[in-house]
Parts: structure tokens; C-alpha cells; sequence
């Protein structure tokens, strides 16, 4: 069984409130917005595409998009869309 490091500081998320696991349940701590995802989701594969392409480096764009945390929509389907591969 593969081993997951620091475990304990992984953000965890449902794919949506009402699964529930029996074991497990509380290691979850939010649930996934797949609305802001499906939203942000065009402008999320354009910075990815300009990423790949080498137009724009991605400290440059961490950067850019961490300056404003907390009011840039972009930014908060960024920070929620790692946590897909986190859900079971």
C-alpha cells in the first residue's frame, strides 16, 4: 500500500456533502465547489496552456494570483482543483 507523507497537512475534500465514510469521515474537512471549478475552469486551462508554452513562468503567476488571495475567484478554483486527486 502506498504511503502518503504529511498526511495530516493534506486538505482533504468531499466530491460533495452528502457522501459519507464509514471510517474515514473525519479526515474530511470541506467539500469540493465544482461550481467555481465549472466557472474559473476556461481561464484555469489558459494559464495552464501559457504554462506549457513557456510564455509565463509559474512563480510569475503564483505571484500574480497569491497577491490577492482571499477576493480573486481564480485563485480559490486554483487552490480547490489539487484537492480533486485527494478525494477517494
Amino acid at each position: 500500500m502506498p504511503r502518503i507523507r504529511n498526511w495530516k497537512d493534506l486538505d482533504l475534500r468531499r466530491p460533495n456533502k452528502h457522501v459519507k465514510y464509514t471510517h474515514i469521515d473525519e479526515l474530511f474537512s470541506s467539500n469540493i465547489d465544482w461550481a467555481l471549478i465549472e466557472t474559473h475552469l476556461p481561464d484555469m486551462l489558459r494559464v495552464a496552456m501559457s504554462i506549457k508554452a513557456g510564455r509565463i513562468t509559474p512563480s510569475t503567476i503564483l505571484n500574480k494570483l497569491g497577491t490577492y488571495s482571499r477576493k480573486n475567484r481564480l485563485y480559490q478554483a486554483f487552490r480547490s482543483r489539487p484537492s480533486i486527486g485527494c478525494v477517494i
